[in-house]
């Protein structure tokens, strides 16, 4: 069994000796391998976290057989327990006054979606989004409280980003990006902060960042995390713009729409100054550039 971070807070010690109770009462029936995931894993629980467990199975058990275990616990069920149309079991209890999140994935579930991951490097188009890259950061990231030889299998083929599938994320975006620019006024959202659309200028704002940290991530070779941990990872990534969080949240919050547009066009041009000279984007930089100094309400 895995560890906590040696800095990890006291709320995640408390929460991970819970979880590894729970864990140590699963009958082998219900999972083959189980892990803790999120702020606990990560030892930066505090009063607000609760316990996420992954429970891993061939064949998913029933509702009922997952109800049945529990109810042995000192329990209480906080709202019914979800099937997914893929066949996941989600549950979220009450155990000994914790919030604990039960979530049950199957083998065929997680290499379906590291299949995905080999498919997409060779160019084959998803229907699952960039979900595959999530599902590959939380089992690279859990923290294993029983193991299973094919836990071990599936992490080792995710324990390095493949170099076609960084190169088909950046090729992809890239392309996004010099199909936008040919129509500036859009791509900067120029007519939105005209018209003072400020809901949907935020939302058209946080598309294009969610771009540029895409971008960043297959970059690093980082697998691209939940988004509850985009600040946390973005923070370790290695080569990024200089204060990307700081001129992110000044997009974001910033109340006047034209110069959120000036500082999301100059992330742009910096973060893809990272990928240079390995990729070939002096062009892209230089119409984006041009955009910068651009007012259409002037025209």
């Amino acid at each position: 069994m895995t560890m906590l971070p040696k800095n990890a807070t006291t709320r995640s010690n408390d929460l991970f000796a819970t979880a590894t109770e729970i864990a140590s009462l699963c009958p082998t029936d219900l999972a083959d391998a189980i892990g803790i995931v999120g702020s606990v894993s990560r030892g930066v629980a505090d009063k607000f976290s609760d316990i996420d467990l992954v429970f891993w199975v061939k064949n998913y058990p029933t509702p009922e057989a997952c109800r049945r275990w529990l109810s042995v616990l000192d329990v209480h069920e906080l709202r019914p327990g979800l099937v997914r149309t893929d066949g996941r079991l989600w549950f979220e209890y009450q155990i000994k006054g914790v919030l604990v999140n039960l979530m049950w994935e199957s083998w065929d579930y997680l290499n379906q979606a590291v299949q995905i991951i080999q498919d997409v490097s060779q160019g084959v188009r998803s229907a699952a989004g960039d979900s595959y890259m999530e599902i590959a950061w939380t089992l690279s990231h859990a923290i294993v409280l029983r193991n299973h030889r094919e836990l071990d299998a599936l992490r080792r083929r995710i324990s390095v980003y493949p170099e076609p599938l960084r190169h088909r994320v950046i090729h992809d975006i890239l392309g996004v990006v010099k199909r936008m620019i040919h129509v500036p006024v859009k791509f900067a959202a120029h007519d939105l902060i005209f018209r003072g659309e400020v809901m949907d200028l935020k939302r058209r704002q946080m598309m294009s960042i969610d771009a540029i940290l895409a971008l960043l991530f297959a970059y690093n070779r980082v697998w691209r995390p939940d988004n509850k941990w985009l600040i946390s990872e973005t923070q370790r990534l290695a080569k990024k713009p200089d204060n990307l969080l700081g001129r992110i949240n000044s997009v974001l919050n910033g109340s006047d729409g034209l110069t959120s547009a000036h500082t999301l066009f100059s992330l742009w041009v910096d973060a893809l100054g990272c990928l240079e000279p390995e990729f070939a984007v002096q062009e892209l930089k230089a119409s984006l550039q041009n955009m910068l100094d651009f007012n259409p309400f002037e025209a």
